[in-house]
């Protein structure tokens, strides 16, 4: 440091303007701050010598990040600029679920099996024994199970299906809040969810929840892939 920078408090401005570019990760915010607090073009060398040196340090050496993306990372917020994570997260949860659904029991009789394939809906929530709910299965799923039947020409064929035993295609369900949008539901199948049904609060979901529909993987993917 030269000239009128030689005073004691130029090296404090100098630690300062360093602390703040390597701490915020924003070198010209920090040689600015330092420019407008001397008054003095003259520091400006130094200040970027200092800086420069500072955020190498921290972001090379250290792997540090800015401290406000250390905040949003301890918070759960998702930082990042990617186009696909901003449609997402404009896009409420709502529009992707499909509310064409049944609840069933998962022994349910052979006409009410008939009776679901014919209603045309998509999905069948399937409760577990204890009448908490338990997966979601396709209808056609059940339709193709019932088509073997048939077409084996079985005779001991049940008067009753139990959901949870046919051989048959059945996703786990993960409860979503309505209010959600579809980059949290596109993390909960990230995290290992296989199908969402969408309740008014997540967290007070219990059997007894009104549920608005369910949301798949594939509705959440169409969303951002055009088909």
């Amino acid at each position: 440091v030269t000239g009128g920078d030689s005073h004691v408090s130029s090296y404090a401005l100098l630690g300062m303007g360093a602390m703040m570019g390597a701490s915020l990760q924003a070198p010209l915010a920090a040689l600015i701050a330092m420019v407008e607090l001397t008054y003095s073009p003259g520091i400006i060398l130094s200040g970027m010598l200092v800086i420069v040196v500072a955020q190498l340090t921290a972001s090379e050496v250290f792997n540090k990040k800015s401290l406000f993306v250390t905040i949003l990372r301890s918070n759960g917020l998702d930082y990042s600029l990617n186009p696909v994570v901003q449609v997402l997260r404009s896009v409420g949860v709502a529009s992707a679920l499909d509310k064409s659904f049944e609840r069933h029991d998962p022994v349910i009789s052979r006409e009410q099996a008939e009776m679901l394939i014919h209603a045309k809906n998509n999905w069948v929530i399937v409760n577990d024994e204890s009448g908490e709910i338990s997966s979601s299965m396709h209808v056609l799923e059940l339709a193709k199970y019932l088509a073997w039947e048939r077409d084996e020409k079985m005779d001991d064929v049940s008067e009753e299906v139990n959901l949870l035993e046919i051989p048959a295609k059945r996703l786990s369900l993960t409860p979503i809040s309505l209010q959600a949008n579809l980059l949290q539901a596109h993390e909960k199948f990230t995290h290992g969810a296989e199908s969402l049904y969408v309740v008014f609060q997540e967290k007070h979901a219990s059997s007894s929840s009104y549920i608005y529909g369910v949301v798949t993987k594939k509705a959440v993917e169409r969303a951002y892939i055009p088909e």
